[in-house]
């Protein structure tokens, strides 16, 4: 982890790791780790460019765990269904 950033960016990057997880279909963090390590193109859209940058798998499982309780995914499909039918509403 680079010491220079700031834990709302370092958040950001782990809730765009959970995204590429349930995007990807991964059925555990070890494998979205595997793949960031493995995937540097990847592993760039979460904001690591190298992989000593990428967490360690319980500061991954921490984060998940509080992501779930916060029911990001279903606030995620909600923000994009709502993005969506507010471009229909331009085109009507």
């Amino acid at each position: 982890m680079v010491p220079h950033r700031t834990q709302a960016c370092r958040r950001t990057a782990m809730a765009h790791a959970f995204i590429a997880k349930a995007v990807w279909n991964l059925p555990g963090t070890k494998d979205i780790i595997y793949q960031f390590n493995a995937n540097a193109a990847l592993r760039r859209l979460c904001a690591w460019a190298f992989p000593w940058e990428v967490p360690s798998e319980s500061t991954f499982s921490r984060a998940f765990a509080q992501f779930a309780q916060m029911e990001l995914p279903r606030q995620i499909s909600c923000k994009i269904i709502l993005r969506q039918v507010d471009s229909w509403k331009v085109h009507l």
